[in-house]
């Protein structure tokens, strides 16, 4: 019983914690539409959706328990780490422009980001009920579950090729 109720808990602060990151990158996602002026039309936030849509998927399958997802998971970190670098360091901020309030949203939102993605890392190798409820998770994973993550990545990447090069 008391495990169930951790795993319960774990699966809610994990469930929050990869929203916010979601929403964080969508929000990303629409500062250059903002910026080019052109409002934000259906398509154009459908075209910010569909740029997220592997991440989607990534996010996805860390919370139904995936390894692999974890090793995409920490990669993207990497380059949000990168992105938020290249804001920070002194010899890149010389060779940009003036930043502007959106370029400051912008790196507020790759600092949430970051920051997001460390407490995710911190609570899934903690003793919190994170790694309870990912261990739940395992446990009931079959090969079906990593044939329709592998399914579901590779048409999400298919259908962000055709979105970008069908209008060419």
């Amino acid at each position: 019983m008391y495990q169930d109720i951790r795993a319960q808990k774990g699966r809610f602060l994990l469930r929050a914690l990869l929203w916010l990151i979601f929403v964080s990158q969508f929000a990303q996602a629409l500062i250059p539409l903002i910026r080019a002026g052109g409002g934000l039309t259906p398509l154009a936030v459908l075209s910010a959706l569909a740029s997220l849509l592997p991440s989607a998927v990534v996010l996805w399958a860390l919370y139904r328990g995936s390894r692999a997802a974890l090793v995409v998971f920490c990669l993207i970190g990497f380059e949000q780490i990168a992105a938020f670098s290249n804001w920070i360091l002194p010899r890149y901020q010389e060779a940009m422009a003036p930043a502007d309030a959106l370029g400051y949203a912008s790196l507020a939102l790759s600092a949430a980001d970051v920051v997001l993605r460390v407490i995710v890392l911190c609570q899934m190798f903690s003793g919190s009920a994170v790694p309870v409820w990912l261990e739940c998770r395992r446990d009931m994973r079959r090969r079906k579950d990593l044939v329709l993550e592998l399914a579901l990545f590779g048409a999400s990447v298919l259908l962000l090729l055709l979105f970008f090069f069908l209008p060419l």
